[in-house]
């Protein structure tokens, strides 16, 4: 998949949210597990991501463990972090999607993801399954609508820095349905993926064991015995505030877009709604000019149907058109 007019999978990439089950507001882990962890190395710099892939530069890897949460129940924890060239920032008006799929029981896969929501400009954490295997990764992340939204995974929190991205998901061994159970034990195939805007910049790793078993494992089958915790990004330095903020031309702007009239003789599409704001140019304390666009849509009538998608955008042209 070339270039960034491919399909952008939503689950991934900040498109419309999928309807996924309520969860719980994410808790701290409160998981005691003996203190041996396994490693996991997904994508390496030098060679899965590196010059002339899709996703030079970045790597990803982390640990994991089986643990005791407070109710004395297993679970499964992955710890991870992204990293990518040092001292870049990323471009946060672009999606980051951090992905990890694992086998079921009856050769499916199940996912969890955490991605970043640059209209929101908020964290999001999906939780899935799909039918399909883990073989075929990158062709599942593809098709949004072979995903089964669920709430199996949980993300423990996320801690960005400067050059990296810090994550935390877990899950219990128990599970409604025997085909998603984790059993004491067994070793699961892991793999990760990084997805960064409509497909700018993405990768998937190779299989990685996982071993379901505390105490002493192969370190050829399960990974290097490691400390579960990774430590924190270092934090972003932060920025002057953007207030307050002097108008460039002292005045505020009004912009009209729909007003009744407009709307007669269009089938009555848009008839009752009245749809307006200003703007004005502004300059914050760091010297850089920033365009501010405030709006308000009214309509005659019933309330809106809180049960249907409801949209409303601005488009601004280029100064090449």
């Amino acid at each position: 998949m070339e270039g960034d007019n491919e399909v952008e999978p939503i689950i991934f990439t900040g498109g419309n949210t999928p309807n996924t089950p309520d969860r719980p507001e994410p808790k701290p882990s409160t998981s005691r597990g003996d203190k041996d962890a396994f490693r996991w190395i997904g994508l390496r710099s030098s060679s899965d991501c590196n010059e002339g892939t899709k996703c030079a530069g970045y790597s990803m890897n982390g640990r994991y463990r089986v643990a005791r949460n407070s109710a004395g129940e297993r679970v499964l924890q992955l710890n991870g972090i992204v990293t990518w060239r040092s001292g870049e920032r990323r471009n946060r008006d672009l999606s980051f999607g951090i992905i990890t799929a694992m086998t079921t029981n009856n050769g499916q896969s199940e996912w969890a993801a955490q991605n970043w929501d640059p209209n929101g400009g908020n964290w999001l954490f999906y939780s899935s399954y799909n039918k399909c295997s883990l073989n075929s990764m990158q062709k599942c992340a593809e098709n949004v609508k072979g995903f089964n939204w669920d709430t199996t995974w949980e993300s423990q929190g996320v801690k960005e820095g400067v050059d990296s991205v810090k994550f935390t998901f877990e899950r219990p061994f128990k599970h409604s349905k025997s085909q998603r159970r984790l059993r004491f034990g067994d070793i699961r195939r892991m793999k990760v993926g990084l997805i960064i805007g409509n497909w700018k910049i993405y990768g998937f790793s190779k299989t990685i064991n996982i071993c379901l078993k505390q105490g002493k494992q192969p370190r050829r089958q399960c990974g290097r015995k490691m400390h579960f915790e990774i430590d924190d990004p270092a934090p972003i330095p932060p920025t002057l505030p953007v207030a307050p903020t002097q108008p460039t031309d002292f005045a505020t702007n009004e912009w009209t877009a729909l007003v009744d009239a407009d709307c007669e003789g269009n089938d009555e599409k848009c008839t009752g709604v009245n749809y307006k704001g200003k703007y004005i140019v502004e300059t914050d304390p760091n010297g850089d000019h920033r365009l501010t666009i405030t709006g308000s849509m009214s309509w005659e009538g019933l309330p809106r149907n809180i049960d249907k998608a409801f949209g409303m955008f601005i488009g601004l042209s280029r100064s090449n058109g």
